[in-house]
C-alpha cells in the first residue's frame, strides 16, 4: 500500500540528506565492515552502492563462497538513532505494527 502524508516535505529532505550522508561517508571508509559497498568501476546502468544497516545480505556467492542471503557473521553499522525514530513514526501510522517493525534498513543507490 502507498502511504501519504507521513513525512512532510522539509521530512523527507532530511531523509534524503541522512541517506546521501551515509552515502558520503561510506565512500570515506568511515563505515563498519560491509556496511558499504560500491562498484569497483560505476557503468551509468550497470551497479549500485548499497549500504547495510542491521544486519549484511549478500546479494550473490561472494569471495569467501557465502552464499545468497543474510550472513550473520559479518559486522555492519547497526541502526542510527535517526532510523529508529522514522520506524518508531511509521508504527505509529499503522504502517508497521510492533510485531512486523524492520530492525535492519537496506538502501541502494542507482
Amino acid at each position: 500500500a502507498l502511504h501519504l502524508e507521513v513525512l512532510s516535505p522539509a521530512q523527507q529532505r532530511q531523509v534524503f540528506a541522512f541517506c546521501q550522508a551515509l552515502k558520503e561517508a561510506g565512500h570515506r571508509r568511515q563505515l563498519t565492515g560491509r556496511t558499504f559497498s560500491a562498484p569497483r568501476k560505476w557503468m551509468r546502468g550497470k551497479g549500485r552502492v548499497t549500504v547495510q544497516l542491521g544486519c549484511c545480505y549478500n546479494y550473490a556467492r561472494d569471495v569467501a563462497n557465502n552464499p545468497p542471503g543474510i550472513i550473520p557473521h559479518e559486522r555492519v553499522c547497526g541502526l542510527p538513532p535517526f532510523l529508529h525514530d522514522l520506524l518508531d513514526r511509521m508504527t505509529a501510522c499503522g504502517i508497521f505494527t510492533r510485531a512486523t517493525r524492520p530492525d535492519s534498513c537496506i538502501i541502494n543507490f542507482y
